[in-house]
């Protein structure tokens, strides 16, 4: 049971979970073993030796799929090339958090949680930079863009210099920042990570550092369990919801990862009595006010634990909405699903038709839909792209054809919560 990461040149490449093996060419070939394993949970494993599988006499019995994700680039690679994801000692964990709690760029796009911060801790890796060493050295084009430049480097020992900065085109502010020593505790390398800004200045070794390095893809790996979590989250609350009883988890987990968020402030209507129906509410923070042909009926502060739900009628049955819901608190959160987005969910759409759960458009709109688009269940997620700084991008695959689809998901309630409408649409 747990959860391992698989390390190779200090990057998280594939992550084992209840049932993976590892250590199969060891065991038949004798072979250094290509990646680092690091636990990122207790782990329980089952071994054997080399020694106790010789007794066995299975070498001509058995065999291992190749698993390209390790075995891919150079087959002589040996432990010592990895250099990363090694166990931190308490002052190493220590000076990581804090880079990562004074990084402004950190707070504001991720806002890792203590455990979230401990998973980035533990995947971090350890380089010795030899005097002179230059990083984003290829800066002012894009074909910069390598190993270097998808890492957010802490320096533990040493000192490093801010240099190279072309003074044409560029600011007041970037010229006197090619100015900049980063000493010991000090970091960089933050806004090339999030922004791929390729016109940063290079960075150069004054003297031999040691410096502490998380990759872009230890940080997707963090993101991608987090999100994994708050869709299980969604799928569990939905459970509650009448028109969904007929759904099973893995149907409730579709309709999950549907739900676009939005922030609603003091005074707006979530929801009309009498108005024809489309959507389907789940408020998640803030205070509410139910009424019913302008008495009110009960108040409510929801939260994801406990959140509170309307529409879902309306939503599958196309039924006039019974209540008006208003936000009395400064703002509410809330999830949501229009019929259009559903009607692209043919798994649950088929039960529920077949329960008598779910009445199509009379205007066959739904249908047409669907046919222009794939449905999201033909799609399988296979990994995390890259982070931007109001959502991410995706790269899905169509389970049947192989084809890959880039999806780009906005979180809409962060951007009206942070006012950036404006540069969404620029």
């Amino acid at each position: 049971k747990g959860t391992a990461s698989v390390e190779l040149d200090g990057k998280v490449v594939a992550w084992l979970e209840s049932g993976d093996y590892f250590g199969e060419k060891a065991l038949l070939y004798e072979e250094a073993c290509l990646a680092g394993i690091v636990a990122s949970t207790e782990l329980t494993t089952l071994r054997i030796s080399q020694q106790d599988f010789q007794k066995l006499n299975l070498y001509s019995d058995l065999a291992f799929k190749r698993r390209g994700t390790v075995w891919s680039g150079n087959e002589k690679a040996s432990e010592e090339q990895v250099k990363g994801n090694t166990r931190k000692t308490r002052e190493q964990q220590k000076l990581i958090r804090n880079a990562l709690m004074a990084s402004e760029t950190f707070k504001a796009l991720l806002q890792l949680s203590e455990d979230e911060i401990y998973q980035v801790i533990q995947s971090a890796g350890q380089e010795v930079l030899p005097e002179g060493t230059e990083l984003f050295k290829s800066v002012g084009t894009e074909t910069s863009a390598g190993s270097d430049m998808e890492n957010f480097y802490v320096v533990e020992r040493g000192r490093m210099r801010v240099i190279g900065a072309e003074h044409k085109g560029r600011s007041l502010e970037q010229i006197l920042a090619a100015l900049e020593e980063i000493k010991e505790e000090g970091s960089f390398g933050e806004m090339n990570l999030f922004y791929c800004d390729f016109n940063m200045a290079a960075v150069r070794a004054e003297v031999e550092t040691a410096v502490l390095v998380i990759s872009l893809g230890s940080i997707r790996q963090v993101l991608a369990q987090r999100f994994k979590t708050v869709q299980q989250n969604y799928a569990a609350s939905l459970k509650g919801v009448e028109c969904f009883v007929a759904l099973n988890e893995q149907e409730l987990l579709e309709v999950a990862t549907a739900l676009g968020e939005i922030v609603f402030n003091k005074g707006d209507c979530i929801l009309e009595q009498g108005k024809r129906g489309e959507c389907f509410y789940m408020v998640i923070q803030g205070e509410v006010s139910v009424f019913k042909s302008g008495k009110l009926l009960n108040k409510a502060t929801p939260s994801l634990k406990y959140p509170s739900h309307f529409g879902a009628r309306s939503l599958c049955l196309g039924e006039a909405y019974e209540n008006t819901v208003k936000v009395t608190s400064e703002e509410a959160t809330a999830l949501c699903i229009d019929r259009s987005t559903f009607e692209m969910l043919s798994s649950p759409v088929e039960t529920l038709g077949n329960k008598g759960l779910w009445k199509r458009s009379a205007a066959g709109g739904g249908n047409s839909r669907f046919q222009r688009k794939s449905s999201l269940l033909k799609l399988s997620v296979v990994g995390l792209m890259t982070l931007e700084a109001f959502g991410s991008l995706e790269l899905f695959a169509h389970k049947a054809t192989g084809e890959t689809y880039a999806l780009k998901t906005l979180s809409k309630g962060y951007i009206v919560k942070r006012g950036l409408q404006n540069q969404v649409m620029q």
